[in-house]
């Protein structure tokens, strides 16, 4: 039997044993989890409340829980198996601990109420306010400290060395003799070392009463006769300095945690320390853990740190982790899966812990040890390119991971599987991305996805180091209209971070708090760009009349908010205010970004309006929400994917494209004191010299962190990577991806890497044939006026007919399900007959002249339809549609095509109104529909626009954009 497949039968099926899996990239590590829980379920466990399955994200947690759902329906009959999945913990280490807390809440004088906080800045800035910092600290002490930092910056700095446990404790001053500092004769040009002798005769004090008011001076020096000196003279000051700082930095930690459980705000890492305080040392807690007895299954184990392995472990036997994980006596109640080659979160997790796990569970025979290594991701020649490159890369030594090697049954479709691009167009400023950009457009200018063999464009990332580069390369790509859209997925982002969200927020917060003068001053200032000094002026004497205006604007709205729905007054708001063509004037935000944020303001507006929330309520929860974490958006299929390579991880693509192989990645650092890891813990540099003992061992760790990230950025490709060879245009390669990979011309002069290949091209994919298409016999402008087919009156006859407009089941009852308030009063022929009138004024408009508005207004004139003339208002204020046909080269009404399908069926349809921009199609079809529910529009009428997009991909091989206009709404809506 195969010996991957036997380790995968073996983890799935027994249950008797404990097993750490080493499961690389695309091996099918989840679908193993889920057999095996499945087997679990179905096979041993009465009490399935036992049983914890312990992943990285919510997202892979509801993932493994559908798939085991699906697994077991697909395996068993019983009823009973899916109450016991109901049972199971499926979750995150920080949902488990909060459970564990939730349930011992008295142990922790914590109230039940308790929230996650992802932001403590505000929280620290409120406790700092009545905190002394050095409080305990003797007297003396703290002026000695204070001329090594300033009180101030304790703030900024405890909130980046706060993440991680620091050694640190309090030791006498040591005074010490500084005449051979002092009396060192430092040459001519050795300025540097006479600057720091003068500013230590003043740090020492002048013998007036002054000693140790001065900051305490930096050196920077390369002589090494005076730095042996400064070393057994000045540096036990230093590390007196580190040491003390981190007591204090310790007793701040402690003393802000206790502020927070008092508010009952807490954060992910509280969590943790909080569970296992109640594991080890709460009462009785010990006796009810035994009783139950958990078993524990633990994903992406590369990713756990060493206190979220505590408390894991300590859930079967703290015994075991109190005794260095030698004595744990069970078998069968503790597996875990990860791939320490994909350890990639150097910043807070430490890999040494997960090995160490792993060989001591090995090394006791308290777990068997299974390794999965073929890939279902990628073809047999990917693998072997893998297999010869990484050895020297992921090599075990010096606290490094070993590589382990790949197999697969997949044949691989073509012969090159990695290619390169020549890069050489030097910039004026080696800084500057342009060359590598200019590739970028050359690769996809005017093409279309086919052009490289994938259906759409999200099959294709492009993967960065740095989420800096990823911003700059959407910035200059999405201003050429002849580039794809690019959407980025750089970091988690909160509510604040968009626009729309964020504007809305605080101009719905100045309607609902008339006299919230610091809020409508922020909203001058932010989205009507008026200067501060105005702002003043107008508040004191001067009343500016733009600012009256807005004023009037905002008064008009807080008239309407007990007449008015949530959902109507923030669409009024989007609308009198032009949020959005505010945003897409100063921001690089895609109209689809803001659009799907609109779209999830109004849902929870409408699900407001149904609960009867007050629009005051609901304004809170939205300034609630702003610092939480957005979802993340859906995927764009018409869009290219931008990735860093951590966000990268775990994803997959047809083909990934590494533009920035050969350019540094120049790292900001923090300013001193800062925190530095070393082998025997955390530790506080107080300056260069300090962080000095430890700069081999941070490079060392910084270089291998970054050999597992290219790992993973080299395991994404299902098919393809393509990489850009831009070494000519840098004068040096160091700290660059190349840099990381070995790929300096020294230690490989082959540059085994890449193929032969000086210019990377896929060839076009032929546009799929459809049997029997007519050519088009009425042309003009491009074909796009296809509105004859070449077929007779009786081949018309004979084919079965499929219209667009049948295909979706509420059509021709458009009043279907909605409310008499959402009726108002129209009967369905009344109903039909403004339909009929809508399009026939739309028809009449000259859509393709610059000032078709004005035609649209002289038509409405002649019209009496006190409707008509208020939607057609929406209409010429509908920013995203006037930005569509704005940027229109050619605009067709009432498009009328008929395209064969198969032999005897033939789609016959007619488009309200197309529109053609170079190699793009947009289709915009209307509905009349009286209803405030997006929704409604997208499940009634998204099989027919679905089929017009369709038609038109097989008449001219574009995959069109699809709208839908709401005149009641004065919306448009994107399918």
């Amino acid at each position: 039997m195969n010996k991957d497949l036997s380790s995968r039968k073996k983890f799935i099926e027994d249950h008797r044993s404990n097993f750490s899996v080493i499961a690389p990239a695309g091996v099918g590590k989840t679908t193993a989890i889920v057999k095996r829980i499945a087997k679990i379920i179905t096979n041993f466990f009465e009490d399935s409340d036992q049983l914890l399955l312990v992943t990285y994200t919510q997202k892979a947690a509801a993932e493994l829980l559908e798939r085991t759902h699906a697994e077991i329906e697909r395996t068993s009959t019983g009823k009973e198996f899916f109450e016991k999945i109901r049972k199971v913990f499926f979750g995150t280490i920080h949902e488990l601990a909060s459970k564990i807390i939730r349930e011992n809440l008295s142990q922790l004088n914590l109230r039940a109420d308790f929230k996650i906080e992802q932001d403590i800045s505000s929280l620290w800035n409120d406790f700092s306010l009545e905190t002394d910092y050095l409080a305990g600290l003797p007297e003396p002490m703290k002026n000695y400290l204070l001329t090594f930092i300033k009180y101030k910056n304790i703030h900024s700095s405890y909130l980046h060395l706060s993440h991680a446990p620091i050694t640190g404790c309090i030791k006498n001053f040591p005074h010490i003799n500084c005449d051979d500092v002092l009396s060192f004769k430092a040459g001519s040009r050795s300025k540097n070392i006479a600057r720091f002798q003068n500013e230590l005769k003043k740090w020492l004090g002048n013998g007036k009463g002054e000693k140790y008011r001065h900051k305490f001076p930096e050196l920077s020096t390369k002589s090494q006769n005076f730095l042996e000196i400064y070393e057994s003279t000045i540096m036990p000051l230093i590390d007196w300095a580190a040491n003390t700082y981190g007591h204090i930095l310790n007793k701040i930690h402690n003393d802000f945690l206790a502020y927070r459980l008092h508010l009952g705000k807490l954060t992910f890492d509280d969590l943790i320390k909080l569970a296992n305080q109640i594991l080890y040392h709460g009462q009785n807690y010990d006796e009810e853990i035994k009783s139950k007895k958990y078993s524990i299954i633990l994903d992406e184990a590369q990713d756990t740190d060493p206190e979220q392995f505590k408390l894991l472990l300590g859930l079967i036997d703290k015994g075991w982790v109190e005794n260095d994980y030698k004595t744990f006596p069970t078998t069968g109640r503790f597996c875990m899966v990860g791939d320490p080659q994909q350890s990639i979160y150097g910043d807070r997790t430490d890999v040494s812990t997960y090995l160490k796990i792993h060989n001591d569970l090995i090394d006791n025979n308290i777990a068997t040890k299974l390794t999965f290594s073929i890939t279902k991701r990628f073809s047999k020649n990917i693998a072997e390119n893998i297999n010869s490159f990484f050895p020297k890369i992921l090599d075990g030594k010096n606290g490094q991971v070993d590589f382990v090697k790949l197999d697969s049954e997949k044949i691989s479709p073509t012969p090159t599987p990695w290619s390169k691009i020549v890069v050489k167009n030097r910039p004026e400023n080696e800084n500057q991305l342009n060359p590598e950009i200019q590739a970028i457009k050359s690769l996809f200018s005017n093409k279309i996805p086919e052009n490289f063999q994938v259906s759409h464009w999200s099959n294709i990332a492009i993967l960065c180091p740095r989420k800096a580069w990823l911003g700059e390369i959407k910035e200059a790509c999405c201003q050429d209209k002849s580039m794809p859209k690019m959407q980025m997925h750089s970091q988690d982002r909160t509510y604040a971070d968009s626009i729309i969200f964020s504007w809305t927020t605080a101009l719905l917060t100045c309607i609902c708090e008339p006299d919230n003068f610091f809020e409508f001053a922020g909203i001058l200032h932010e989205i009507f760009a008026i200067k501060d000094s105005i702002v003043a002026d107008h508040f004191k004497t001067e009343k500016a009349e733009n600012i009256n205006e807005i004023e009037s604007a905002l008064e008009i709205l807080r008239s309407k908010i007990y007449i008015k729905s949530i959902s109507s007054i923030i669409e009024e708001i989007v609308l009198s205010f032009h949020l959005i063509d505010r945003i897409l004037a100063i921001s690089q935000n895609s109209e689809d970004e803001i659009f799907s944020t609109l779209d999830h303001l109004l849902t929870a507006a409408n699900e407001a309006d149904i609960n009867n929330i007050p629009l005051a309520e609901f304004c809170n929860t939205l300034k609630n929400l702003l610092k939480e974490n957005q979802p993340p958006p859906k995927i764009d299929k018409n869009a290219l994917q931008l990735y860093t390579f951590h966000k990268s991880k775990g994803l997959e693509w047809e083909i990934v494209i590494l533009p920035f192989l050969f350019r540094g990645k120049r790292q900001h650092e923090a300013a001193f004191p800062r925190l530095i890891k070393t082998r025997s813990g955390q530790k506080i540099a107080m300056n260069a010299l300090q962080e000095n003992k430890y700069k081999d061992e941070q490079k060392i760790r910084s270089r291998q962190n970054d050999e597992r990230l290219v790992y993973v950025a080299l395991t994404r490709q299902k098919s393809t990577a393509i990489f850009f060879d831009d070494r000519a245009i840098f004068q040096t390669t160091a700290g660059s991806t190349a840099d990381s990979l070995r790929l300096t011309d020294e230690a490989s002069p082959g540059f085994e890497l890449f193929n032969d290949l000086a210019e990377f091209c896929h060839h076009p994919a032929k546009p799929p044939e459809s049997r029997g298409l007519p050519k088009a016999v009425e042309t003009s402008r491009d074909n796009m006026h296809i509105s004859i087919n070449s077929l007779n009156e009786q081949d018309y006859l004979a084919y079965v007919k499929i219209s667009p407009s049948l295909a979706d089941s509420n059509h021709f009852d458009t009043t279907k399900n909605m409310t008499p308030k959402e009726l108002n009063g129209q009967g369905n022929e009344q109903g039909i007959n403004y339909g009929l009138l809508w399009h026939e004024t739309m028809n009449l408009v000259h859509w393709n002249e610059k000032n078709f508005n004005r035609s649209i207004l002289k038509i409405i004139d002649e019209i009496d339809n006190e409707r008509l003339a208020l939607e057609v208002d929406k209409l010429i204020n509908c920013a995203p549609f006037q930005s569509l046909i704005h940027s229109s080269d050619l605009i067709l009404t009432e498009y009328s095509f008929f395209l064969p399908q198969e032999e005897t069926t033939l789609i016959d349809g007619r488009i309200d109104m197309l529109l053609k921009n170079k190699n793009n199609l947009r289709i915009i079809d209307w509905k009349t529909d009286i209803t405030t529910k997006e929704r409604h529009f997208i499940e009634s009428y998204c099989n027919q626009i679905t089929l017009y997009g369709q038609a038109l991909n097989k008449i001219f091989n574009i995959n069109p954009e699809k709208y839908i206009y709401s005149t009641f709404l004065g919306k448009l809506i994107k399918i």
